[in-house]
């Protein structure tokens, strides 16, 4: 993997840059609100955008057959919508001070008040979009219920050294692939795809979210708190196992001394050394050597997905795509 791939660019597609523009405007009309302070934390959340990843999977897959439907930009502002608003509660029942290099919503407004403004961007959206009588519309929400399922499944398994590796990727499944597969089928839908190619974007969006989701979890470990932008070993120490932890528990010689981190960290005593102790156990048990031969699978597994669609310029840059996640650290 490498530190940098300045040449690729998410946005290098024929007319992105002003569908991203829509999309936007979408977002912003969905967030309005009469009240100030709600209005206040909707300008907050919507001054802090990521690179939109979601929103360009649904317009690239809107083009799988050329010149995408109008209703392409509004659905990808509304997945968008959602996982920023599921975004806003993980960081509630996550305690996180920090979100995509800021103060989170609820580290500036409160838990409360951040609680409530995830919930307004949801009825908000609800009330406000045009698009509820379309018959794909329920689609997005079977998704959101498996990625609701996902994350309660994984929190099920908090502190439990004995998660196995199936669970852990039942959970991505869950928490993060769903939310992909949403995006992507709003795109397909939207785009008239086939059944045939309906189902092969679905399985592209699942195992694109088993590479980000790996991915994130090994940048856990791997890089640097001001690259990730939040604390490193935030997840074992919060007691979410990824799969390097997992590679490691399971080792007959390093599975022990991992342990009794994990009970050290369970009692309250945590110190600067466990850092390096974490660094230490995951390398000499091939857990990150692992965990990137998982990756790999799933690019190969996603790239094989897309077979049965014919060649396009959309088809390659989602290619692009799933190539730069495997390559690269850097944040998407």
């Amino acid at each position: 993997m490498t530190q940098n791939a300045a040449a690729f660019s998410l946005t290098d597609f024929p007319g992105m840059e002003e569908d991203l523009e829509k999309v936007n405007g979408h977002i912003k009309r969905l967030l309005s609100s009469d009240l100030p302070s709600m209005q206040e934390m909707m300008d907050y959340v919507l001054g802090a955008r990521g690179k939109q990843i979601r929103p360009i999977l649904t317009i690239l897959c809107s083009k799988l057959h050329g010149k995408q439907n109008s209703d392409a930009t509004e659905m990808a502002a509304i997945v968008e919508i959602f996982h920023t608003a599921s975004l806003i509660h993980d960081d509630i029942i996550d305690n996180a001070d920090t979100r995509r290099g800021r103060p989170s919503v609820q580290q500036k407004f409160g838990r409360d008040m951040a609680l409530y403004a995830g919930d307004f961007m949801i009825f908000s959206t609800l009330a406000q979009t045009l698009l509820t009588a379309k018959v794909w519309y329920k689609d997005i929400f079977k998704k959101m219920n498996v990625m609701c399922t996902g994350e309660i499944a994984q929190y099920g398994k908090r502190h439990d050294p004995d998660i196995t590796e199936e669970q852990y990727l039942n959970n991505i499944v869950g928490k993060t692939s769903a939310m992909f597969s949403a995006a992507c089928l709003m795109g397909a839908y939207s785009g008239s795809c086939t059944q045939k190619e309906i189902a092969a974007v679905d399985e592209y969006a699942k195992n694109f979210g088993l590479i980000f989701q790996l991915r994130d979890d090994l940048r856990d470990f791997l890089t640097t708190e001001k690259e990730s932008k939040k604390p490193v070993h935030s997840d074992f120490r919060n007691g979410y196992f990824t799969l390097p932890a997992i590679v490691t528990f399971r080792d007959e010689k390093y599975g022990p001394m991992l342990r009794d981190i994990n009970a050290k960290l369970e009692r309250g005593e945590d110190d600067p050394s466990i850092d390096e102790e974490l660094q230490k156990l995951m390398t000499a048990s091939g857990g990150y050597e692992y965990s990137l031969k998982k990756m790999q699978e799933c690019r190969d597994a996603a790239i094989a997905a897309l077979e049965p669609i014919k060649e396009s310029d959309a088809k390659n840059k989602l290619t692009e795509i799933v190539n730069y996640c495997y390559d690269s650290m850097e944040t998407l």
